[in-house]
């Protein structure tokens, strides 16, 4: 994964910097050296076109409640951001365990699943992506460009790789300095720490508007020094979030300087962290043994996260019944509870029992037109029912809302297979496959579309189309 992630790092920061530095000279003075240095269209380019890419190379969560919940999360904290106001953001979970958060240009916000799982309230985890949206509001991407001028067009561009791929691997990003010369790395640590201070500044009081508990940023950065210290080990954050105890005091401060909030976590909170647990790749049979243990060692009535996190996870090992089981309780005790709603659909869906999951879906759809857990489920199970038709006409329907989500293209060409569309399964094919960063896998596949009928009278012309536009990126990437 390291050497897929840093070629596809060179390409994609050497062809962008190379467009803003070509066209540098043409800019009009729009008031701050960052704007002169990289527009904010060239910047939101820059993210969409990155954001595209990096799913070929990093896991990323496609559970609709995850999703949900995340952006959810993220655009109360935009919301309460002043500066935030004319700038497009989008958040999502990377299914990786290691520690850690980034900004990326055009508004990308990721949080790894192991972060997700350190934050032990909402607060911190707020704390954690208002710090980010920061970062983004007051363009420190586009700052470090301008920072690098007085360098070398080489060594700025080795440096903002090493930047990007430090994000995920720490090892990987140091590696990528070697050789890099010392002035150069100098620069972006004191530029890094000047951003650092900034973003804790403009985090706190985001955190503070929003209604969360402004401490919570500082509670995170000091679990993550007190893990370092006592772990020995280099956390993914700390080599991208610079920090010392000077910070935390300072932070602290600001906080304790803000009207206190006194928060109790919502459900909500408690129970994504559950369902996480049970969408990514790991031994849930030893996972079931950690419940059984800690359940036994409370010796009094078990919380309902807990409950929805058993039953997710005997999902996962195949026991759908004992799952039902365990999950019809919390439904009756809260029937209005999306989590429980969709989750009981795919138990049900999973066994065979597709007519249940779909009436079960049927009323919250009517009540909430459009909610993407509950469309997405109820798609799953007319498929699991034998309807391709009505299935296909739900995705259809829905596709605006996702149509640069990756796992909607390869749903929707599961559907299209088994109503018998096979040129449209391959145009669907080269959907997902360019939304996943995989342009000559997508330009196959739209040849192959384009090459057989079908009755849609515009499939030729808009997969000519399609093949135009990803030859031309392919070029563009040469």
């Amino acid at each position: 994964m390291r050497t897929k992630l840093q070629h596809l790092l060179i390409v994609l920061v050497v062809s962008s910097a190379l467009c803003v530095f070509a066209a540098s000279s043409d800019l009009p003075d729009m008031g701050s050296s960052s704007n002169r240095t990289l527009p904010l269209n060239v910047e939101q380019e820059l993210g969409d076109n990155y954001m595209r890419l990096i799913r070929r190379d990093l896991d990323i969560n496609s559970d609709p409640l995850i999703r949900t919940y995340i952006n959810q999360l993220g655009f109360r904290l935009v919301a309460a951001n002043p500066d935030a106001e004319d700038r497009q953001f989008y958040f999502f979970v990377v299914n990786d365990a290691t520690v850690n958060a980034f900004a990326m240009p055009g508004g990308y916000i990721g949080i790894n699943s192991g972060l997700i799982e350190q934050a032990e309230s909402e607060d911190e985890l707020a704390g954690v992506i208002a710090h980010e949206i920061a970062h983004v509001t007051q363009r420190h991407i586009a700052r470090r460009i301008e920072q690098q001028q007085q360098l070398s067009l080489p060594s700025m561009l080795a440096l903002l790789g090493s930047i990007l791929i430090m994000t995920q691997d720490p090892e990987a990003g140091a590696a990528a300095m070697t050789g890099i010369q010392a002035g150069a790395t100098q620069i972006m640590i004191n530029h890094t720490r000047a951003n650092e201070s900034e973003a804790d500044r403009v985090g706190i009081a985001t955190l503070a508007n929003a209604g969360f508990n402004p401490t919570g940023m500082t509670r995170f950065f000091e679990k993550m020094l007190a893990l370092s210290r006592y772990s020995g080990r280099r956390l993914a954050f700390l080599s991208t979030h610079p920090l010392n105890q000077r910070r935390i005091t300072e932070s602290r401060d600001r906080a304790r300087k803000l009207p206190f909030v006194e928060r109790i976590d919502n459900d909500t909170f408690r129970l994504m962290k559950q369902r996480l647990m049970s969408t990514m790749q790991q031994d849930f049979n030893a996972l079931n043994r950690r419940y059984d243990q800690t359940i036994e060692s409370m010796q009094y009535m078990t919380p309902d996260f807990l409950r929805y996190g058993m039953a997710m996870i005997q999902h996962r090992l195949g026991n759908h019944e004992v799952a039902l089981a365990q999950l019809n309780p919390l439904v009756k005790e809260d029937p209005i509870n999306p989590i429980f709603i969709v989750s009981k659909s795919e138990i049900l869906t999973d066994l065979g029992r597709a007519d249940e999951a779909i009436a079960t879906l049927e009323a919250p759809l009517m009540l909430n037109p459009g909610n993407d857990a509950f469309t997405i489920a109820y798609a799953k199970a007319l498929l699991a029912s034998g309807d391709t038709k009505s299935a296909l006409d739900v995705l259809y329907e829905h596709l605006p809302k996702l149509e640069n989500e990756p796992f909607i293209y390869q749903l929707i060409a599961e559907v299209q297979s088994k109503h018998g569309l096979y040129k449209e399964v391959h145009e669907s094919t080269g959907l997902f496959l360019y939304h996943s960063g995989d342009l000559q896998g997508a330009l196959s596949q739209f040849k192959l579309a384009i090459s057989g009928r079908s009755d849609d009278p515009y499939f030729n012309a808009r997969l000519a189309a399609r093949i135009r536009k990803v030859q031309q990126e392919i070029l563009l990437l040469k």
